[in-house]
């Protein structure tokens, strides 16, 4: 490498190091909520592992199935008891003050209705009537689903995950939905399409009121978690205390996603890594160039295919070798001290090596012929003046000179 490539060098590797230290730090998290959560979610359901996917709900979940069932002929509906996190806002006595957003713990269940695309339509642009029907208390209430415009009119016309992996996720709160007697699945032309009714005798779901022992349980978790200054040693102790009541009370993780998520991003900065050197080795090292060549030509022997060289000299012919010896001069009142490479030949192999300790004065050996591809390496606004191109080898002697100049250009 020549010493005008040095200092481009060492930018490309401490600014290529640096954005691999960026991908290192974002990429784990933008992989995991770009597609990875759900990819996991997704694998579970359709794998009927049904607790991997209540894993991810947030919070804490009794392992347990509260509810499950076939639905269709390629799809299926689970449910289970929860503790979920949600965000809480609090608007300021303070008029010019922001609203406060606190993160609480909720009573809830998560239901998870999945792979039934072919029977259960959710997207129209006109009318769209998708939606989730709760009978709290004896009254109907809408629980909404849609939640993404797929056509840009400014109207949710379908269900994201739905879209993506055929997957529905319907929250129901304590909060919100104190007792809920029916759940009734609604699709895009206003019919039903699924139905569980605690008031069916024929029905095996039981209604949604929050009472069983895994709420009663959850309690203390959740005064200490919703209070006003919550104790951390105080909820560490509670959690524990909770999870120890039954192998079933579980607190939510995203172990599994997380790591698949990592998985990915190691092969993309992997890659990236890879990328980085390959251009770094064309642009100044070309050492993948150099061990190519010596696997090939010093460990395997293969032969050189060698080009037939012209002939200028018929006394002569081509079938010997010649002495050149290249020498340069630096002109008059230039201060110039840098080493310069003189290079001919399709892939450089001829290499006038020129140093100021060696008076700019370099001998190479070389067969007689004509050598094309002039490359020079010299320092940034200096050049050669009377190098020629292309080289002629002929005769037993040849010596070439050329001056080093300042390039006016």
């Amino acid at each position: 490498m020549t010493k005008r490539k040095i200092f481009p060098f060492v930018l490309y590797v401490i600014f290529t190091f640096l954005v691999g230290i960026i991908f290192a730090v974002i990429l784990p998290a933008a992989y995991l909520y770009s597609g990875e959560l759900l990819d996991t979610l997704s694998d579970a359901l359709y794998g009927e592992e049904y607790e991997e996917a209540a894993k991810l709900v947030g919070g804490y979940y009794n392992k347990e199935v509260f509810y499950v069932d076939k639905v269709g002929t390629n799809g299926g509906l689970c449910m289970y008891e929860t503790a979920t996190l949600y965000q809480e806002v609090k608007e300021s006595q303070d008029s010019e003050k922001e609203p406060e957003t606190f993160t609480r713990i909720q009573k809830s269940y998560v239901l998870f209705l999945y792979g039934t695309q072919d029977v259960y339509n959710v997207y129209s642009t006109e009318n769209n009537q998708t939606k989730v029907l709760l009978t709290v208390n004896g009254e109907q209430t809408v629980y909404e689903i849609l939640d993404i415009d797929r056509n840009g009119d400014e109207k949710k016309d379908s269900v994201i995950t739905y879209d993506e992996k055929g997957i529905i996720i319907v929250e129901i709160p304590q909060r919100l939905y104190p007792h809920v007697e029916v759940i009734e699945f609604i699709d895009a032309s206003g019919e039903t399409f699924y139905k569980m009714s605690s008031v069916d005798e024929m029905s095996s779901f039981g209604a949604l009121d929050y009472s069983s022992q895994f709420f009663t349980d959850i309690e203390p978790i959740l005064t200490i978690f919703n209070g006003e200054n919550p104790d951390e040693n105080a909820l560490i102790e509670a959690q524990s205390k909770f999870l120890e009541i039954s192998e079933n009370y579980q607190k939510s993780t995203y172990e599994t996603a997380e790591k698949r998520a990592d998985k990915k991003a190691t092969k993309t900065i992997i890659i990236y890594f890879v990328v980085v050197y390959v251009i770094a080795d064309l642009l100044f090292t070309r050492f993948s160039i150099k061990f190519v060549k010596f696997l090939l030509y010093k460990v395997f022997k293969i032969k050189k295919k060698e080009k037939p060289m012209k002939v200028h000299n018929e006394s002569f012919g081509n079938d010997y070798y010649s002495a050149v010896t290249m020498k340069l001069e630096v002109d008059e009142g230039l201060d110039f001290s840098d080493d310069i490479t003189v290079c001919y030949g399709e892939n450089g192999e001829v290499r006038f090596e020129l140093k100021k300790e060696e008076n700019y004065e370099k001998y190479l050996r070389l067969k007689a012929g004509t050598y094309d591809n002039l490359a020079v390496e010299i320092l940034e606004g200096y050049k050669l003046e009377g190098i020629p191109s292309p080289l002629i080898v002929e005769g037993y002697r040849k010596t070439i000179t050329a001056k080093i100049v300042r390039r006016e250009d």
